[in-house]
């Protein structure tokens, strides 16, 4: 009765495996090319309101828009991380925080 217990689990690790050979390294670079833009905002917005007639609340909107890209990108990191659910929270916290 253990035989399918095992295959099951080798089945599952080699498709976290698959999806984290193949997805991450892609989530890797679109969040590496959102926070060099998110940087680029930022370093924009000491210019931007002045030349274009932005206020805060448009500056703050798009920044915005960055930090749910985040949101999205930390959303498989418990399954495909081999810390388990607490520590992919816990460095999403952290990463949070650092950024």
């Amino acid at each position: 009765m253990s035989a399918p217990v095992i295959v099951a689990n080798d089945v599952a690790r080699r498709a976290r495996r698959r999806i984290a050979l193949r997805i991450l390294p892609y989530v890797l670079l679109v969040y590496v090319i959102a926070y060099l833009d998110r940087n680029n905002l930022a370093t924009a917005a000491l210019q931007m309101p002045h030349d274009l007639g932005f206020d805060d609340r448009v500056i703050g909107f798009g920044a915005g828009i960055f930090a749910l890209g985040y949101v999205i990108l930390e959303i498989p990191a418990p399954s495909l991380s081999s810390v388990g659910v607490r520590g992919a929270g816990s460095l999403a916290l952290w990463s949070r925080g650092a950024s």
